[in-house]
């Protein structure tokens, strides 16, 4: 008798792990933070441009100063802060604007 109770306990315990899964499928709220689409070491290295292209994009990240409050390049705020969500997404921008010129 006790190994039909404990029989009917497991399926009814397997019963109640498939029912409380199929009803956990619920999409959670997205993510606000933009994600780059490349990482943060190809946009340090300007992985993907020609070399002339390349030579003033990199001129450029290390001009130009982040807007994240960190008062660095981009350059170095892309390489030593890495929670800052502004400069990948800065450094990017200025990816594409040298892929758009270099390809005309």
């Amino acid at each position: 008798m006790a190994v039909i109770a404990v029989l009917g306990y497991g399926l009814l315990f397997l019963f109640s792990l498939f029912y409380f899964s199929r009803q956990s499928k619920v999409q959670g709220p997205k993510s606000r933070v933009p994600k780059p689409a490349v990482s943060r070491a190809s946009l340090i290295e300007g992985i993907g441009l020609s070399p002339a292209a390349r030579e003033k994009y990199l001129l450029r990240l290390g001009a130009e100063r982040c807007d994240c409050g960190c008062d660095m390049t981009l350059a170095a705020c892309l390489a030593r802060d890495l929670t800052c969500v502004r400069s990948p997404v800065l450094a990017g921008a200025h990816m594409q604007a040298s892929l758009a010129a270099s390809h005309p």
